[in-house]
């Protein structure tokens, strides 16, 4: 590979924190899907009538799915020396992190006196990182550290770096929270103007530790 060309494809990964975020926002649509045909089956009456907000109600909406989970890219290298430290070689690698909520563990509170629904969640569990071996690329320091092992090798370094990063990796937590938070609201309120005529709700929804 194009020593140039791969440098550029370092530096690039700076670019990818700012994407996680952006990422963490956009993937939903495990979240939401089929949504609207439980509104439909479980708060719709027979009848055509729908129930009042309650507490009870809306831990139904929210805890539809077991699990709310979104998919963070990563780029990233790393580098490989000898028992003496010398450096043999470089390895390239995208790889991916799941992280999510349970949403079996969200609370759910009411104030009927401000009418303000209250959503707690809880702490984001961040999955071990994957590493996809295909995207490898290398830059040897000699030729004779390219071995018939050294994927092997590599793939043991590079997922061992990523899992090294996610660690350090304040923002993907934070992420992941407010994609969820968001998630929440973009759930509730639209659930809550085909519910409620009468009454405007506020919703507030808090990530693990928040508002307290």
């Amino acid at each position: 590979m194009d020593k140039k060309k791969w440098i550029i494809k370092i530096v690039l990964t700076a670019v990818m924190a700012i994407v996680i975020c952006i990422a963490g926002l956009l993937i939903k649509k495990h979240f939401f899907s089929g949504t609207g045909n439980f509104v439909e089956e479980n708060i719709i009456g027979r009848e055509g009538e729908v129930t009042t907000v309650t507490e009870s109600t809306l831990e139904k909406v929210i805890k539809k799915n077991q699990l709310y989970t979104a998919e963070y890219p990563y780029n990233g290298y790393a580098t490989i020396c000898d028992e003496d430290g010398n450096v043999k070689y470089y390895v390239a690698y995208e790889g991916t992190v799941k992280a999510g909520i349970d949403v079996t563990r969200i609370t759910v509170s009411m104030d009927e006196n401000t009418n303000t629904i209250i959503v707690r969640l809880p702490q984001v569990q961040i999955e071990d990182p994957v590493v996809n071996a295909g995207t490898m690329e290398y830059i040897f320091q000699k030729e004779k550290y390219h071995t018939e092992t050294v994927a092997e090798e590599a793939y043991r370094y590079a997922k061992q770096d990523l899992a090294d990063k996610v660690s350090k990796d304040a923002d993907l937590e934070a992420c992941a929270t407010e994609a969820a938070k968001a998630a929440e609201r973009a759930l509730i309120e639209p659930w809550l103007s085909q519910i409620e005529t009468e009454k405007a709700y506020t919703v507030k929804v808090f990530g693990y530790g928040e508002g307290e």
